[in-house]
């Protein structure tokens, strides 16, 4: 039946083309509308379509958000009040990449390196993705408890773990000192994952539990994610234990004693 729609519009457009008038321009956006709505699939693939366009973009460079706190903060914000807020991540870069193959590339070797890459980058804005859900639900689950301002930073940082570098740190503007976070109070064994951590934060940290030394930190469970400033677990902690939660701990995203500090202790990785 599909089909049969489909002549019949391809019809009226020839009708059209041939004696532009009313009538047969009625016709045909009259047999478009019944091509449009006779089949689900198609209802549906125009909705995504309209949609994408009216999404808001969230682009990446360099694996790094580019816009401004305040732009994502229209962005976020429908969304911590259950508003269906329409978005996108774009990679600009992969984007760039893909029309550059396009236009300049001949050599199958090379068209097979790039489409590698696109792919990869495709992946990795599917769990971009991901983590801004993720973000989310914590935010309005209340197992975030931070002000709704200090939210695009997290998504920051989220983003810039999923792009880390070829050494497999994030490409943070400062320089990083990692920690191992672990818990054997999630599950029955210990569980554990690695966050990087601003040196100038480290010092803060240091500071607040009066040590000299991080290697002072590596007694077992012997200091909390509560020990910790805010702005440490808050801005560098949960990004990569949302990483963490999506990539390793498949089941235990949803398990809100993953997402409590107190079941976490940290030392030097």
């Amino acid at each position: 039946m599909f089909v049969f729609y489909v002549i019949i519009f391809l019809g009226s457009l020839g009708w059209l083309y041939s004696d532009p008038d009313w009538e047969p321009a009625i016709a045909s956006i009259s047999s478009l509308a019944v091509v449009v709505f006779s089949e689900s699939h198609v209802k549906l693939y125009l909705s995504g379509k309209i949609k994408g366009l009216r999404a808001k973009k969230i682009p990446i460079e360099n694996g790094a958000v580019v816009i401004s706190d305040a732009e994502l903060l229209d962005i976020v914000r429908p969304l911590c009040l259950g508003e269906d807020k329409s978005y996108k991540f774009e990679d600009r870069d992969a984007k760039n990449l893909e029309k550059h193959a396009r236009k300049n590339v001949n050599d199958k070797n090379q068209e097979f390196y790039v489409r590698s890459q696109v792919n990869r980058s495709k992946s990795k804005l599917e769990l971009v993705n991901s983590g801004l859900e993720k973000i989310v639900y914590l935010y309005n689950k209340r197992l975030l408890n931070v002000a709704i301002d200090c939210v695009p930073a997290i998504i920051r940082n989220f983003v810039s773990i999923v792009y880390s570098s070829s050494t497999g740190h994030p490409n943070f503007p400062k320089k990083t000192k990692p920690f191992d976070v672990y818990s054997n109070n999630v599950t029955d064994g210990q569980i554990h994952f690695v966050v990087d951590i601003p040196e100038a934060i480290v010092e803060k940290i240091l500071e607040k539990l009066n040590l000299s030394s991080t290697q002072q930190l590596a007694i077992p469970y012997q200091y909390s994610l509560l020990d910790l400033p805010d702005r440490a677990v808050h801005e560098y902690i949960v990004p990569a234990q949302v990483y963490a939660a999506l990539t390793r701990f498949e089941g235990l995203e949803s398990d809100d004693q993953f997402w409590a500090i107190h079941n976490w202790a940290f030392g030097p990785h």
